[in-house]
């Protein structure tokens, strides 16, 4: 809900031990409208600098951990966007 309320104004991933970090935001059409390497940012529900709509948002992250730093997992759900 990034609404200036300082109530969930970003949507971000959590980890420890993680030393690869990548995450993607698609529209409901597949667009890529946000991306990230750093595990300290997260969404704030904008495109290009403009507000986002309301809607499902799909997230794609792939990452590694310091235990198995050769593999690279992949996680993916969605995020509803509400203002």
């Amino acid at each position: 809900t990034p609404n200036a309320d300082s109530k969930n104004p970003v949507f971000k991933a959590y980890g420890v031990g993680i030393n690869y970090f990548e995450m993607i935001i698609f529209n409901r059409w597949g667009e890529r409208i946000w991306s990230t390497e750093d595990l300290d940012e997260g969404w704030d529900g904008t495109y290009q600098g403009t507000p986002s709509p309301n809607d499902v948002y799909v997230w794609k992250i792939r990452y590694s951990t310091d235990v198995v730093p050769d593999e690279i997992k992949k996680a993916y759900g969605h995020v509803t966007l509400v203002r």
